[in-house]
C-alpha cells in the first residue's frame, strides 16, 4: 500500500492518477485555506496565520471567537475541494469510458524500425 496524505492506495495501474488527483487536491486546498485564512482571521498575527496554516491542531489553541473563524475557513477549504474534485472525476470516469480497448504492441513490434 502507499500512504499519501494519509489516504492509502492500492498499488495498481492507476496510481499516477492517485498521484495527480492528491497534489491537485492539495493545491486546491492550500490555496484556498490560505486565501480564507487571510480573508476570515485578519486579526491573527503573521506567525499564528502561518502556524494555523501548517497545522490544524493550532486553530484549538486560539480564543474561541478566532477558533471558530479558523476551522470555519478549513471547512471552506475542504468543501472546494469537493466542489472541484467531484466533476472533474466524473468527467475523468466518462473519459476513460470513451478510451476503446486494445491491445498495446510490445518492444518487439518495433524492433529493427528507426524512430
Amino acid at each position: 500500500m502507499l500512504h499519501c496524505s494519509g489516504v492509502s492506495f492500492s498499488p495498481k495501474p492507476n496510481i499516477l492518477s492517485n498521484g495527480i488527483l492528491s497534489s491537485v487536491a492539495e493545491a486546491v486546498f492550500s490555496s484556498k485555506l490560505k486565501g480564507e485564512i487571510f480573508n476570515v482571521a485578519a486579526d491573527l498575527t503573521p506567525e499564528m496565520k502561518a502556524a494555523v496554516l501548517s497545522n490544524v491542531k493550532v486553530a484549538f489553541l486560539l480564543p474561541d471567537a478566532q477558533k471558530s473563524a479558523v476551522l470555519n475557513a478549513y471547512t471552506v477549504a475542504i468543501n472546494n475541494v469537493f466542489i472541484i474534485g467531484i466533476p472533474a472525476s466524473a468527467l475523468a470516469s466518462f473519459a476513460a469510458i470513451l478510451i476503446p480497448r486494445g491491445k498495446i504492441a510490445s518492444s518487439e513490434t518495433f524492433r529493427g524500425t528507426v524512430v
